[in-house]
């Protein structure tokens, strides 16, 4: 609507400049100025467009998702001791994504888990996640500040001399038998 607005306001004032213009052709200058003036009304009125488009291009966390709520209903459920790696976003307008890691004691129901996590996600007008159930006590449970280091030993093999690894690149070791 407000462009409905904006186009009505550049056509009343083209018509006011081209009066002026017409009855009296030393106001010539009235024409750039219009265009001066409307440009910025355009470029005014399509700046919140800009940075919604930014947002989601950069895949930014809505300003109206409190991920501190989403993290703390998923605390709640029972048997998850730890959730980290949490992030939402916008894949379209008004439609959220969301990834997140659930660290679950071993004797609880992982299962059960991921449908009780799923309905958080349902509670928060989240209709696309991905849920990583962790059991407790693996190697990477417990590292998990952005762009943090963690300093790991590849329990294979014994102990070796650790390593340093960016937490973007953190990865359980691979079996060989895979």
């Amino acid at each position: 609507m407000i462009h409905v607005i904006g186009d009505l306001v550049q056509n009343i004032g083209v018509m006011i400049a081209a009066v002026l213009i017409y009855f009296n052709p030393k106001y010539m200058i009235a024409d750039p100025i219009c265009t001066v003036l409307f440009s910025f009304l355009v470029v005014y009125s399509t700046i919140g467009t800009i940075k919604q488009g930014m947002r989601q291009i950069l895949n930014s966390t809505p300003g109206n998702v409190d991920v501190h709520n989403i993290a703390a209903d998923l605390k709640l459920i029972v048997g998850v001791i730890n959730v980290h790696d949490l992030h939402v976003w916008n894949i379209s307008s008004g439609r959220l994504a969301l990834i997140v890691h659930l660290v679950v004691d071993s004797e609880s129901n992982k299962q059960s888990a991921l449908r009780a996590a799923l309905k958080v996600m349902n509670l928060h007008h989240i209709r696309h996640s991905t849920i990583q159930i962790e059991e407790k006590g693996c190697d990477l449970c417990y590292c998990y500040k952005f762009n943090d280091t963690c300093d790991l030993t590849d329990s294979r093999s014994g102990s070796i001399s650790k390593k340093t690894v960016k937490i973007e690149r953190i990865a359980p070791p691979h079996s060989p038998h895979l």
